[in-house]
Parts: structure tokens; C-alpha cells; sequence
């Protein structure tokens, strides 16, 4: 399993550097027919949906975070969004943010802690 979320992630990191730096094919999108994890992992079961994605397993069940949500932010309402400056800055975001997740599943996952007062995830 571990093998493939390092290679789902590795996939997305490039999908989200290609939004970041303006070189996304025209179709390509922030959406999860675009995620390499969301494409794997995207399941729903009783309890939960994103099941063995890493990103969700790190604690953002269904790309809940806030580089995520600035982006789709842009995404929604800009007219040409992915030509945007502060597009592709949130994009970036997300790519530190996945890159982040990489690190910890190679790490074999150390337990984490999510401070909601900080927003941030700390290792335990």
C-alpha cells in the first residue's frame, strides 16, 4: 500500500506543480478526474469516503484543508483562474502541502496531531 500512495502522491505533486507554474495541459483541472490520489484511493465506505488516501489519512478527509480550499476558491471565481496570480500561489500551497504528506508516508507515517487552534499538523 505504501509503494502506491508515494506513487499516487508523486503523480499529484506534478499535476499540482503544472497548476502552480501555468503549464496544465487546457483540460487539466483541480478536480478529482485530475488527482492521481483521488483516482486510486476515491472510495466510499460506511464510516468514511478517501479510503487509504494518504492525504485524507494525514487528516484531510476529502482535500478538506485551507490551500485546497483557496484554490477551488479561485478556481470558482476568477474568469481565466488558471492564469492567475493568486491561483497559482494557492496551487503552490498545495503542492508544499503534498509534498508534506509525501515525506510523512515515507517516514512509515509517525502519528500526528491536528492543532485546530493553529491549524496545523504536529508531530506527536
Amino acid at each position: 500500500m505504501k509503494d502506491k500512495q508515494i506513487t499516487a502522491l508523486v503523480n499529484s505533486i506534478e499535476h499540482w506543480k503544472r497548476l502552480a507554474n501555468g503549464t496544465s495541459a487546457t483540460d487539466e483541472e483541480i478536480f478529482s478526474g485530475d488527482c492521481d490520489c483521488c483516482k486510486k484511493f476515491y472510495r466510499m465506505s460506511e464510516n468514511s469516503f478517501c479510503v487509504f488516501c494518504p492525504i485524507s489519512e494525514y487528516g484531510f478527509q476529502g482535500c478538506i484543508n485551507d490551500e485546497y480550499e483557496k484554490v477551488d476558491y479561485f478556481y470558482e471565481n476568477y474568469l481565466h483562474p488558471k492564469k492567475s496570480k493568486r491561483f497559482k500561489a494557492a496551487a503552490s500551497k498545495q503542492v508544499e502541502l503534498l509534498e508534506r504528506v509525501l515525506a510523512w508516508v515515507k517516514a512509515d507515517k509517525p502519528t500526528l496531531v491536528f492543532h485546530a487552534f493553529n491549524k496545523k499538523v504536529i508531530k506527536q
